[in-house]
């Protein structure tokens, strides 16, 4: 297993991403979300297939201890990713021809949100401000200091994750359409 995923923290994080992505199934319906090795760097997170089995997009998932108002607020609606990451994303996207995807989980509020980072040429299709900055370096804590990607998430659609305070679940409150 990937040394930061076989932590207590990784795994809590682990645990985190398998259920946002079993949320991101549900919005999605008939598109599958097909998971990339955890016990590996991969460049991406997942694929999202359809029925016929063609690859329909690529995704990067985040889950972050932050409140969708902390975000809008503190963070000025800014997911920041590693510029790296991103890159890599959109240069599968590219080589693949498909769309490249950013789902990023609000834990603390139950909520999702999923963008559209690149066409199928791998092009940016949201606003991107890069800074070298210093950020945490794994889900395990440490610092370093890399150029980030800071995304522009106003255009993100929103969807439940989970039950906040005993609120029900809508069962497909808005369709997030791969494409």
């Amino acid at each position: 297993m990937y040394p930061d995923i076989a932590t207590p923290a990784g795994q809590v994080s682990l645990a985190q991403e398998r259920e946002f992505l079993r949320a991101i199934q549900r919005q999605l319906g008939k598109i599958t979300i097909v998971e990339t090795d955890k016990s590996k760097p991969a460049k991406v997170d997942g694929f999202m297939i359809t029925p016929g089995n063609v690859v329909a997009g690529v995704f990067e998932t985040k889950c972050r201890d932050l409140s969708r108002d902390t975000l809008k607020r503190q963070y000025k609606n800014q997911w920041l990713i590693t510029y790296e990451k991103i890159c890599d994303g959109a240069t599968v996207a590219r080589l693949l021809q498909v769309a490249f995807y950013g789902f990023l989980y609000l834990v603390p509020d139950g909520v999702g949100l999923a963008i559209r980072l690149t066409d199928t040429d791998g092009n940016f299709v949201q606003p991107i401000r890069l800074a070298y900055t210093p950020t945490q370096r794994t889900c395990n804590g440490g610092s370093i200091l890399r150029t980030n990607a800071y995304v522009d998430m106003r255009a993100a659609v929103a969807f439940p994750v989970r039950r906040v305070n005993g609120a029900a679940l809508p069962a497909r409150p808005s369709a997030y359409m791969v494409g």
